[in-house]
């Protein structure tokens, strides 16, 4: 047989010769092989150009070009003693006994032994016997295939043989696949030795091309292969032309026999018995190489049938005789325990279902909880074990109430310097603290009550500073800890300053840098009080200031006014810059007063939006005087610019 790269259907092949590396055979799954024969001994040959297949009644190859298949009229070595082409039909074998003598090495006895006993027990009157190489007719051994798997001679001949590549050297013999592909390569290379050339069939041993992922080699049973390897057509071509009473095999056998049942097996521990489990059988001595006893365990409301996934599986050698479970777990768990060959081939020793054994923790023992200003939590100290982490357990809803259960466990974080972290939530709070384990068991608690140190003194927040684009006062004050922040309490309308938080109401500022804080206006000038507040609901002290917002300090540049009589209006340029207020424009009748008076509007105006403003004159008898200032939101003027409007 020779070896294709490419599947069945390509379009193309091209010729692969099925190199074994060490790691064992390389290209079995989804490649196909194709089959290589010889006829004919020594002396000149020549290719044939037709011939006849034996037995006659061999089924003929499909019709049309198969991809992947070799041209046996190409590869038929004939012998031609005169020079001249001649056909030629290969002879059956004389007698009953095909006496053979093999120099494979004994890692291939398996694969070999398979393929005589195929044919041995398929009822034909004649059978392969091994004897001493003077004795025998037909040699199997390494040897040229010319770049196949294997080579064997067709019918009988003068020199009869049976070949190897050589690359299968370096093949891993005992790789259940490549010891099964080797078996049926030799099985097909002996049926050529009987006679019998290439056939028709997609996976019959003597197609020439087999299909590794179309006709699977292993069964899906663990331990066993396909072993049908010479089928009814195959069978009925044998005992046709060597006599006898066809006898198919059976359509899976085991590679290896099943090891011998494990004796005195036992089940004890678990959670009942406050151990692990543990499951003991007689040690086995003079195991075969490879042999293994399997401890398995996996969850599953009922353990009758195998598992396709599991918690744990083991692989013990037999004269250990003892396993205890190494992990814990909560609930019923199935525990299984089976012998099995190298290749799979098992025999189960029981299953039971039992309490899986989980160890609970003692409570944490924490020590004295040290307050962290710098993360607004508390950090506690506990060595615990792998596995096993520090949770707490919190009443939401009375915090001075102490939690009843453990259910509602939340582990706790671990803190940059070491120790958990529980951050503070309230003022004080009473808290239970569990040891949790990673197979779902929890610790009796630890109770603790904690009382966050309060925030101290009022805070500091040095001169308010105006910002006209806000509309805001700008104050500055560090936090002490990521939880705390500053607000301001506004007074209740009597104008009275507040004091404390309970004498207004209170709004969190935005904080815009590191330590700089916006205050909003309300007023031209009000009394507020500044307090810090934590994220668990500690206030401070407060600090009273009067913040009166300043009037603008630009004044404005004015143009001359231009009177429209058809419009009744005048028009104005006037420039001020976006930073310095608001443009305010009070028309007043008369000449212009000392002071602006102080029921003034600064709303006589409007913009034109190309930086010009139109007013309307007081009066359209007597001459108008028009004040122009800058104003922030409360309407206190700046620096005013006066303009006379006569009406012509």
């Amino acid at each position: 047989m020779r070896s294709s790269s490419g599947g069945r259907g390509a379009g193309t092949s091209r010729t692969w010769r099925g190199r074994i590396g060490s790691a064992g055979f390389i290209g079995l799954v989804g490649s196909v092989v194709t089959a290589c024969l010889v006829v004919g001994g020594a002396g000149p040959v020549t290719a044939a150009p037709a011939r006849t297949q034996a037995p006659s009644s061999a089924t003929a190859a499909p019709d049309g070009p198969v991809p992947d298949r070799i041209d046996l009229a190409d590869d038929v070595v004939v012998p031609a003693p005169t020079g001249a082409l001649q056909r030629w039909k290969p002879r059956r074998w004389p007698g009953r006994t095909i006496r053979y003598h093999e120099t494979l090495p004994a890692k291939w006895d398996w694969s070999l032994d398979r393929a005589v006993e195929r044919w041995n027990r398929s009822g034909g009157n004649i059978r392969f016997v091994e004897v001493p190489r003077s004795k025998a007719r037909l040699t199997i051994r390494y040897g040229d295939t010319g770049g196949a798997d294997g080579v064997g001679t067709l019918g009988y001949q003068a020199t009869n043989y049976v070949h190897l590549a050589p690359f299968y050297k370096q093949a891993d013999a005992l790789r259940a696949e490549t010891r099964v592909w080797v078996g049926r390569l030799l099985a097909h290379e002996l049926g050529h030795v009987l006679g019998f050339d290439h056939t028709g069939g997609r996976c019959s041993l003597m197609y020439p091309v087999f299909d590794m992922g179309g006709c699977p080699l292993l069964s899906a049973t663990p331990g066993s292969y396909e072993c049908r390897w010479i089928d009814k057509p195959l069978l009925r071509r044998f005992v046709a032309w060597y006599g006898g009473r066809a006898r198919l095999a059976p359509r899976r056998c085991l590679i290896e026999p099943l090891p011998a049942p494990l004796r005195d097996v036992n089940f004890s521990g678990g959670q009942p018995a406050d151990r692990p489990v543990r499951i003991t059988w007689r040690p086995v001595s003079g195991a075969r190489p490879g042999t293994k006893v399997f401890v398995t365990v996996w969850k599953a409301p009922t353990c009758g049938r195998r598992p396709r996934s599991w918690d744990l599986r083991v692989g013990l050698a037999p004269s250990v005789g003892t396993w205890s479970d190494p992990r814990y777990g909560t609930g019923a768990w199935c525990f299984g325990v089976e012998v099995a060959n190298r290749y799979g081939g098992a025999r189960s020793g029981g299953v039971r279902r039992i309490e899986r054994w989980a160890p609970v923790p003692p409570a944490p023992a924490v020590g004295t909880p040290t307050w962290v200003a710098s993360e607004s939590a508390w950090r506690f100290t506990w060595s615990g074990s792998p596995g096993v982490d520090l949770a707490v357990v919190r009443s939401w809803e009375d915090p001075t109430t102490c939690p009843t259960g453990t259910t509602d466990w939340m582990a706790l974080d671990r803190g940059p310097g070491g120790g958990y972290l529980l951050h503070a939530s309230r003022a004080a709070e009473c808290v239970l603290l569990v040891a949790v384990t990673d197979w779902g068991t929890v610790s009796p608690p630890t109770r603790l009550l904690l009382e966050v140190p309060g925030v101290g003194s009022e805070p500091q927040v040095g001169t308010p500073a105006w910002v006209p684009a806000r509309s805001a006062f700008r104050v500055s004050w560090t936090p002490p800890d990521p939880g705390t922040r500053l607000e301001v309490v506004r007074g209740d309308g009597s104008g009275a300053c507040p004091v404390s938080i309970g004498d207004g109401w209170s709004e969190a500022l935005e904080q815009d840098g590191p330590s700089t804080w916006l205050v909003p206006t309300w007023s031209a000038s009000e009394c507020v009080a500044f307090v810090a507040v934590t994220s668990w609901g500690a206030v401070s002290p407060a600090t009273t200031l009067t913040l009166t917002v300043p009037p603008p300090t630009v004044r404005p540049t004015v143009g001359e006014l231009t009177y429209d009589p058809d419009a009744g209006s005048a028009r104005v340029a006037v420039d001020l810059s976006e930073d310095a207020g608001r443009l305010g424009i009070q028309v007043l009748p008369g000449s212009c007063p000392a002071t602006p008076p102080a029921d003034a509007t600064w709303s006589d105006g409007f913009a034109n939006g190309d930086g010009t403003w139109t007013v309307h004159p007081a009066s359209a008898e007597a001459p108008s005087c028009v004040l122009f200032a800058a104003l922030y939101d409360f309407g206190r003027p700046g620096p005013v610019v006066e303009r006379e409007l006569v009406v012509p």
